[in-house]
């Protein structure tokens, strides 16, 4: 059986997961802070909770039309997933290591790498490395081999492309022979 630390642990690295793979991180986390103060203040809405008299479907009802529009959906189903495994009351204690494992993932990113031949373990930690110090966050590269490549390494971090491919570079000095 998991002590209440570990279930803590366990939905916030949940929700971690959730956001990342929905792409909306920081979604999440904007809306968790403003549910929380919303929780907090609302004294109606928690003995409303609390309520031993009041049916689980009815306080999932209620969830989902009080916070549809104002939170994430991802969110919203996660809090019924609390309310409803009996966890409600550790809300604010999964909000804040949710928190604390949102802001180490934003110090990290992660990306790949698409180069024509495998490279060393050196050279992916020094491109790394560069690319670390270019963005002001630790960067973690996937080394991907991509067959069209005739050479050099075209670097994708999110939205940030670095591309050194012999490719671009033949693109480069046709585009500069053709004007």
């Amino acid at each position: 059986m998991q002590t209440q630390a570990e279930t803590i642990e366990h939905y916030a690295d949940a929700l971690i997961a959730m956001g990342k793979a929905a792409n909306a991180l920081s979604i999440l986390e904007d809306d968790f802070g403003h549910l929380l103060t919303f929780m907090q203040e609302s004294e109606d809405l928690q003995r409303f909770l609390a309520s031993a008299t009041v049916a689980q479907t009815g306080k999932r009802q209620a969830l989902q039309e009080i916070l549809q529009g104002q939170s994430h959906p991802l969110l919203i189903e996660f809090l019924i997933m609390l309310l409803t495994s009996g966890d409600l009351p550790l809300l604010e204690k999964v909000a804040h290591g949710f928190f604390e494992k949102a802001s180490k993932a934003h110090e990290s990113l992660s990306g790949e790498i698409h180069v024509a031949t495998p490279l060393s373990e050196d050279r992916i930690i020094a491109i790394e490395t560069e690319i670390s110090r270019m963005l002001n966050k630790h960067v973690t590269l996937r080394p991907c081999v991509t067959p069209g490549i005739l050479g050099g390494a075209l670097v994708k971090v999110g939205d940030f492309i670095v591309d050194g491919t012999i490719d671009r570079q033949l693109e480069e000095v046709k585009r500069q022979l053709l004007t």
